[in-house]
């Protein structure tokens, strides 16, 4: 009873190894230096459903386990400077060492422009340089232009309507209302935010 046993569990491994593939290998480049965190995907050839991927370790190594009843599979290699390899294997236990070349990568250019405004919970920090013109010469021929910002004849400034009981400069209320002295005698190229 026990060896009927014993065979039943024997052809039942069996029959699940059967289907079971491994693909191991080493992935260099062009003077046989290992590569090590390049990925490698394996999927049906048919379907490009991934069966499994793994990334190589120091030494380029890779190893894949999948179970698969296709009779051929692909294998994708991806890394940053290596571009894309892709190549259609039988779908069998093998080991298969890969070379790659180097590739450039042309990244898309990109630009980065600053905010006119930002925004800082109950603090709006204007950029001067975005509202700055050849024609202006102080601070406050800047302060006119900014959105929400009134300066009278006499250079009080308003805000929304209300004037303002506070100027400071470099975090700092060093004129104590008399801000004037500050707006009609800054240059604008001294000053990077309002």
């Amino acid at each position: 009873m026990r060896s009927i046993c014993f065979i039943f569990l024997l052809l039942s491994f069996c029959a699940q190894l059967h289907g079971q593939i491994k693909i191991e290998g080493k992935i260099t480049n062009h003077s046989k230096t290992p590569l090590q965190g390049i990925n490698v995907i394996l999927s049906n050839k048919n379907q490009n459903n991934i069966l499994t991927y793994t990334l190589t370790d120091k030494n380029g190594r890779y190893e894949l386990i999948c179970q698969s009843n296709a009779d051929s599979l692909q294998i994708t290699l991806t890394g940053f400077e290596y571009g894309k390899t892709i190549r259609i294997i039988p779908a069998k236990s093998q080991t298969i060492d890969f070379e790659l070349e180097t590739q450039q990568v042309v990244l898309k250019e990109v630009s980065v422009a600053t905010p006119s405004i930002e925004d800082k919970g109950d603090t709006l920090s204007y950029l001067v340089a975005k509202f700055a013109t050849e024609n202006d010469k102080v601070i406050e021929d800047v302060l006119k232009k900014l959105p929400g910002i009134e300066v009278s004849e006499s250079g009080q400034i308003s805000f929304q309507g209300k004037p303002i009981n506070k100027f400071y400069i470099e975090n700092m209320d060093l004129l104590k209302g008399r801000y004037t002295l500050a707006t009609k005698n800054i240059s604008l190229k001294d000053v990077a935010t309002v």
